[in-house]
């Protein structure tokens, strides 16, 4: 297995991604995992700040050196959103669901959240770190008021606390067997049509919120470079994750 080979726990740390790219620039191998007990400066998408108070939840990242090029960038997001949702379903046996791009939802809470950045030159993709946040044990009142309608934790849901170490491995496993797929056409078809499966808003309408822009349209799905497919004004068009966040559209 290449994805947890080697694991170094911290019980504090800044942030689990920012340590671990420091890491992969000096060389630390593919697979190679950073989990903390607690995030100081935990962030997610757009530089959004991610809560990780101690003991409270699974903090991680994990540094992946794919063979792709940088338009299948988009795919490897994919693979940790689904590992977690299968993990949730194997082990809380909660329905959790996958909003563009890469939060895990509970009856439309965001439970967890996944954040991963790439370090590029020219066309070739050196190493991609991806960060994964897991509320686990939060309370409602643990959240800050601006989240209590929007976050959620698998305790919350559960009303029972899921093994911390259980759940670790099994998302590594998870991850490590879908991330495996990237190597064959077949398996980047597979993952596409995994997370449609689990899409919580296909078919919908939603609203894409881009710097300085605003799309409303139908959500038809994601394509082979798992960029969100809008269909609007009888016109369907592809959209980056790297560019836009997604929002139900209630009108």
């Amino acid at each position: 297995m290449i994805i947890g080979h080697k694991i170094y726990h911290f019980k504090t740390i800044s942030s689990t991604n920012a340590v671990l790219k420091e890491k992969a620039l000096a060389g630390e191998p593919e697979g190679t995992v950073i989990v903390a007990d607690e995030q100081i400066s935990g962030r997610g998408r757009f530089h959004k700040k991610w809560i990780s108070p101690k003991g409270k939840g699974l903090y991680f990242s994990v540094l992946l050196r794919p063979q792709i090029s940088q338009k299948d960038l988009s795919l490897v997001s994919l693979c940790p959103v689904l590992a977690v949702i299968r993990t949730i379903k194997s082990l809380c046996k909660l329905n959790a669901a996958v909003k563009w791009p890469n939060d895990v939802i509970i009856d439309g809470k965001k439970v967890c959240g996944v954040l991963s950045e790439a370090h590029t030159t020219a066309s070739k993709v050196n190493f991609i770190v991806t960060g994964i946040g897991v509320n686990l044990y939060l309370a409602a009142d643990d959240f800050p008021p601006h989240l209590a309608e929007t976050a959620g934790s698998l305790l919350m849901f559960s009303h029972k606390r899921v093994d911390k170490k259980s759940f670790f491995k099994n998302i590594l496993l998870e991850f490590n067997a879908i991330y495996e797929r990237l190597k064959y056409p077949d398996g980047k078809r597979q993952i596409v049509e995994e997370w449609m499966s689990c899409c919580e808003h296909a078919d919908a309408p939603v609203v894409l919120y881009g710097r300085k822009l605003k799309i409303e349209g139908a959500f038809l799905g994601i394509d082979h470079k798992g960029h969100a497919v809008i269909k609007r004004e009888g016109t369907t068009k592809s959209y980056p994750p790297e560019q836009f966040s997604l929002r139900k559209n209630s009108c």
